[in-house]
């Protein structure tokens, strides 16, 4: 081999997804020359990554050639893709010297997504309020950013109080949104809040190449709301643990 030389090509792939960890199959095909009708050898590269909420990091790679015993099935040789593949990941972490149960009650009414939005944003709720929240629910949004109407719609998949509710915009400037909502107790009066927000920029891979300025702006509207959050639950007190 060493003597010849050789080239592979890949003939199938499969890939999984669970939160920001991926796993990948990839099928290959040895041979010595390109017109060579048959591969020597064949066999599996397996890769392992890590999604930062940037880029994707290879973490291991390792691979496995076919033999008599080990036969390459079926499901190895035609290509199988992930459904969902979140491309960006943000998150907030916020600590309250409050019950659960308050933060909770003050999340779940949607009329405060307004007290901590930034001003500029004109964030209003369509739907007519008070909402009854619950697993299914639709919520309808109207805002500009930088100027530019937007309309939202969001449906709540998870709805499990006081722990956590989940999100996901059906109609927005995204192409997957999925915003999840998570209330830990620390003790009787504190409380960790924690916001991961999923998302995928529009006509990928270009959309990509504005993430920066996409970057920019959620985190100003995110740093916004951990501030507004904490001096509406805690004014004039000592203000709770906050990070990105």
């Amino acid at each position: 081999m060493e003597k010849e030389g050789f080239f592979e090509n890949e003939i199938a792939r499969r890939t999984d997804l669970y939160g920001n960890i991926a796993h990948v199959f990839s099928t290959y095909a040895s041979y010595h020359k390109a017109d060579d009708k048959k591969p020597f050898a064949r066999g599996i590269n397996s890769f392992q990554l890590l999604n930062d909420g940037k880029r994707w990091w290879v973490l291991t790679i390792y691979w496995q050639g076919e033999t008599p015993e080990t036969l390459i099935s079926k499901e190895y040789l035609k290509s199988k893709k992930a459904k969902v593949m979140a491309g960006h990941i943000l998150t907030r972490k916020l600590t309250l010297n409050l019950p659960i149960e308050k933060i909770f009650d003050f999340f779940a009414d949607a009329g405060n997504l307004e007290r901590i939005t930034p001003p500029e944003l004109n964030f209003k709720i369509i739907t007519p309020q008070p909402i009854d929240i619950k697993k299914g629910t639709l919520i309808d949004y109207q805002l500009k950013l930088r100027g530019l109407p937007l309309t939202w719609k969001t449906i709540i998949t998870t709805w499990n109080p006081p722990h956590v509710f989940v999100d996901e915009a059906l109609k927005s400037p995204y192409k997957q949104w999925i915003h999840r909502h998570n209330f830990t107790k620390l003790s009787a009066n504190q409380t960790l809040i924690e916001d991961e927000m999923k998302y995928r920029l529009p006509l990928e891979p270009f959309g990509d190449l504005a993430h920066w300025y996409v970057r920019r702006e959620l985190d100003y509207i995110f740093n916004y709301r951990q501030k507004a959050v904490k001096e509406i639950l805690q004014p004039g007190e000592k203000q709770g643990k906050s990070a990105a």
